[in-house]
């Protein structure tokens, strides 16, 4: 399952394909589309107890691509206002 977040968040918003996913998750070898969809559904389960701060999307017959929302999107722009915060201080 890590592993498949991991990769979802390498492609930074690329779509990776199904074949895309065995190739970098599971080495290639041959993987049936029931685990896959377990592991999209387990990395899901984790985004909601997260917050929400990413989702996984499906693009219907071509894969799926992992979106940041929520504090992740805007994770940057926050450590910038604590630093500055910091040197006012």
């Amino acid at each position: 399952m890590m592993q498949v977040l991991v990769a979802l968040a390498r492609a930074n918003g690329a779509v990776l394909s199904r074949d895309e996913l065995i190739r970098q998750c599971w080495g290639g070898r041959i993987v049936g589309d029931d685990a896959i969809n377990r592991c999209v559904s387990k990395v899901r389960q984790l985004a909601d107890l997260g917050g929400k701060a990413f989702e996984i999307e499906t693009i219907p017959r071509v894969g799926y691509r992992l979106r940041r929302t929520g504090t992740c999107a805007t994770l940057p722009e926050t450590r910038q206002n604590v630093r500055q915060e910091q040197v006012a201080t």
